[in-house]
């Protein structure tokens, strides 16, 4: 994590980086996140591999979630997502890591362009319903209706999972918990690593079409409209 670059985003600002047309942040709220357990799992929720939560707790409750979007030029990104605990700037970044994990560790693999979060409890409910199977995936994607989406297991309870394209794709991507200057717990963020990815995106052979391309990727005209992201993906 560039700390500079997330200050930015934060900041809804400009971040200047070399060889690459100028990265605006826009944040863009992508609904609340119940968390019965304190305990958090962040992954690919259509490939469904890593369900282990991160070690440590946030306090249980119900939480934000944004997405800070990155666009250089015509691309759009999903740069962070980030659950906010608690308001305030944040002074100290912590690895968020999983039981046997170090900080070497990779973070989440995606294989599906897709990230999430959800409570430890929401992804043994996802286990119990659908197991390993994959079959969770088409009626996850059944409910895009945009960028970012919300599946509710428990109608009474509102447990539920909010999930998000990630950066340029596929990859490994780290989560970090932010504190503030007494040491509070502040926010949960998953990096998708776009800023320092921008360069070598914008030089690959051009092979990529815009038609394949989602209409969130392409300017800010359309980022209220609905659309699958899935399905350029794959």
């Amino acid at each position: 994590m560039n700390p500079r670059h997330i200050a930015v985003a934060f900041a809804e600002g400009t971040l200047n980086v070399t060889g690459v047309p100028d990265i605006n942040f826009v944040a863009k709220s992508a609904g609340e996140l119940r968390v019965p357990t304190g305990k958090i799992v962040a992954c690919d929720p259509l490939g469904f591999s890593e369900y282990e939560p991160f070690q440590g707790e946030a306090p249980p409750g119900t939480y934000p979630v944004t997405l800070y979007l990155a666009r250089g030029g015509v691309d759009y990104r999903v740069a962070y997502a980030k659950i906010e605990f608690a308001a305030g700037p944040v002074q100290a970044w912590k690895r968020a890591l999983r039981a046997g994990e170090n900080e070497d560790a990779e973070g989440y693999a995606v294989d599906l362009a897709t990230g999430c979060f959800m409570d430890n409890a929401a992804a043994q409910v996802m286990l119990d319903r659908w197991g390993e199977s994959g079959e969770f995936s088409g009626e996850l994607s059944s409910n895009m209706n945009n960028e970012w989406a919300e599946y509710i297991f428990d109608q009474q309870t509102g447990l539920n999972i909010i999930y998000f394209s990630s950066g340029y794709g596929d990859g490994s991507y780290k989560s970090y918990w932010g504190f503030g200057a007494d040491g509070h717990l502040l926010c949960l963020v998953t990096d998708f690593e776009v800023p320092e990815g921008a360069a070598a995106w914008n030089a690959r052979p051009a092979v990529f079409e815009r038609s394949n391309v989602s209409p969130l990727l392409r300017g800010t005209a359309e980022i209220e409209k609905p659309k699958r992201w899935w399905k350029f993906w794959r």
